[in-house]
């Protein structure tokens, strides 16, 4: 979705997305996600400019020395770690005025309440279904919303913010 709009504005971006998979464990998917990009630039002259690993809170360790071996982790590989608070339900909730604050404990809340205000949201809806209900301003405006405050990085290094 970010790639179209991208597009729209006359952007010269391309985003290059991996999911490494739906483990549910932060540490995993960032360990999978420096193995591909690391595999991917291996001998190549032009190297990624920025690179980013979206993860939901909810996925975080209980245990705090896990987060920070993995944030570190991720920094000393050039990536920038973005969150989304608690998961992708609760970041595209906030994309809307009425729910601009929403605040969800958890996934199925999060999801609960989306469903309320996006009639016929269901999981792993696709760039094309997703930008029927939202638009490059409704993401730029999501991004300054405070929960969503690591967006705001990501779009303005692409050039949507």
């Amino acid at each position: 979705m970010l790639q179209s709009f991208a597009e729209d504005g006359g952007l010269r971006v391309h985003l290059d997305l991996n999911v490494p998979g739906r483990t549910g464990n932060a540490q995993k998917l960032v360990t999978k996600a420096i193995a591909i990009a690391q595999k991917k630039q291996r001998g190549r002259s032009n190297k990624y400019s920025s690179k980013y690993i979206v993860l939901d809170t909810d996925w975080l360790s209980a245990v705090n020395a896990e987060n920070i071996r993995m944030k570190k982790a991720a920094a000393q590989a050039g990536f920038e770690l973005v969150f989304q608070d608690c998961c992708f339900e609760a970041f595209l909730l906030r994309h809307f005025e009425e729910t601009r604050n929403a605040a969800p404990p958890n996934a199925a809340e999060a999801l609960k309440q989306l469903s309320k205000a996006w009639e016929g949201y269901r999981k792993g809806l696709s760039a094309k279904d997703l930008m029927k209900k939202l638009n490059a301003k409704m993401v730029r405006a999501a991004a300054t919303r405070p929960q969503n405050r690591d967006f705001k990085g990501l779009l303005h290094d692409i050039g949507l913010l």
